[in-house]
């Protein structure tokens, strides 16, 4: 009887950290050669004194970086503002900007709140092939999302440090259940 608990116990702990460690690895593979018509970064929430955060300066900078080896034209920044902060948006052109992206280059979309958000109104402004910049546990939930309003879709992650990488891709094991259990992907 108690070893079947632990059994139970040990499954219940480690099924969701290796889906976890699993949607890491999907973030961190090699995408499909460009060019691309647009590299897309997804939104991430701002501090409150208005500087990126950890996670939204890292998908800044690999969208800029990305966009400076040639593979697109056009860098949309995607994310709006919570009450009393800044859009995403903004602060993440303001990262790219510091990186030498010229303004013409830089398309903000600061309206939307949300992954789902993100790509429908980036759809809006830009079209075709995309190659969509989010944090690597996060890759895998927008291809999917991102397929639905693109031709074609691909992903690059970037990497944040092993706890939060941790934390984080245990935490999109719920989005995912989320988007799932509402039909969104």
């Amino acid at each position: 009887m108690v070893t079947a608990l632990v059994v139970i116990i040990g499954l219940a702990i480690c099924t969701p950290v290796a889906v976890a460690v699993l949607l890491d690895l999907h973030g961190q593979r090699s995408f499909a050669p460009g060019p691309y018509d647009a590299i897309v970064v997804a939104g991430c929430r701002v501090r409150p004194d208005g500087r990126p955060t950890d996670a939204l300066r890292r998908r800044a900078k690999k969208g800029a970086e990305l966009y400076l080896a040639g593979l697109a034209p056009k860098l949309v920044l995607t994310g709006g503002a919570e009450p009393g902060r800044r859009a995403e948006a903004e602060v993440a052109a303001e990262v790219c900007s510091s990186m030498g992206i010229p303004e013409a280059a830089l398309i903000r979309e600061a309206s939307s709140r949300n992954t789902l958000q993100n790509a429908a109104r980036a759809a809006e402004l830009v079209s075709g092939r995309v190659l969509v910049v989010s944090d690597g546990y996060h890759t895998w939930r927008c291809r999917r999302i991102f397929r639905k309003h693109f031709d074609s879709v691909e992903t690059a992650g970037s990497t944040p440090a092993l706890r939060p990488r941790i934390r984080h891709a245990v935490r999109e094991l719920g989005s995912i259940a989320e988007h799932l259990w509402k039909g969104q992907l």
